[in-house]
């Protein structure tokens, strides 16, 4: 009557059976571990990140539009004509905070870059136009204190 279920096996009475496994048993379960605190690091890091891009982002879209305010003030008062004031109310309203998306989606995300990109275009048109304006007068300015 051998192999009946009354028999104990060879391998339950082996007192070394566990140690066999034991290096096994630990991989897994310090993988396990390892797994677990890099997804929490993993959440914490991208969340970080995500924060301080978007921060750089918004702070680029702040800068231009406080720039396309006082350009706004000296473009209007030297009458630069009409391209200028198209360009300055294009740059406005590609940054105005209000417009700007603030989801966390890829198409959110690559709206706000794109509308940044061409923002920084348009200020580097009027660059040009505000720096004849300011040059002129403070040109000026220098040549009667002398």
């Amino acid at each position: 009557m051998s192999g009946s279920r009354d028999e104990p096996t060879a391998a339950a009475d082996d007192p070394f059976e566990d140690l066999f496994s034991l290096e096994d048993s630990f991989y897994h379960e310090g993988f396990r571990q390892g797994q677990a605190d890099g997804e929490r690091a993993g959440l914490v890091e991208g969340r970080t990140f995500g924060l301080e891009t978007g921060f750089t982002k918004f702070v680029e879209a702040g800068r231009l539009q406080g720039k396309a305010i006082v350009w706004a003030n000296l473009i209007t008062g030297a009458g630069t004509g009409k391209k200028g004031l198209k360009n300055l109310q294009s740059l406005y309203s590609l940054v105005e905070p209000g417009t700007l998306p603030t989801a966390n989606t890829d198409e959110a995300v690559n709206d706000v870059d794109d509308r940044v990109k061409r923002a920084q275009a348009k200020a580097r048109v009027l660059e040009k136009v505000v720096g004849g304006i300011v040059s002129t007068p403070a040109t000026a300015t220098a040549a009667e204190s002398s």
